[in-house]
């Protein structure tokens, strides 16, 4: 399905506060990183690791899976199928080990390398 397609269809089932919040998200904007798009489940981490540079208390994305997604899509250098996205750099994303399963299965559906 192209990205026009996948815009149209994640605007028929989020919110209009959904959609709006997604839009002033920084992945509808932010260019990719050499290991691709980084996707944030949250900041920061729980687990203290002493080799880490994430040291805050964890605090999920406000946005809903399917609003992540939809963030992404807007982003213009976002290529649905062929980005690579990755899960996790500054945070633990089993951390919010539920969510993070609904963004997983969300992103499997664009067909983007994870």
């Amino acid at each position: 399905m192209s990205k026009e397609r996948w815009l149209r269809y994640y605007e028929s089932v989020l919110s209009k506060d959904e959609i709006e919040r997604a839009r002033k998200d920084d992945h509808a904007k932010r260019k990719p990183r050499p290991c691709g798009f980084t996707v944030h489940v949250a900041k920061g981490c729980s687990a203290n690791c002493l080799y880490c540079y994430v040291t805050t208390k964890p605090k999920r994305n406000p946005l809903s899976p399917k609003a992540l997604v939809y963030a992404l899509l807007l982003n213009t250098h976002f290529e649905v199928g062929k980005s690579f996205v990755a899960i996790g750099a500054i945070c633990e994303p089993l951390d919010y080990p539920d969510y993070t399963h609904q963004l997983i299965e969300e992103l499997l559906k664009l067909g983007n390398p994870i």
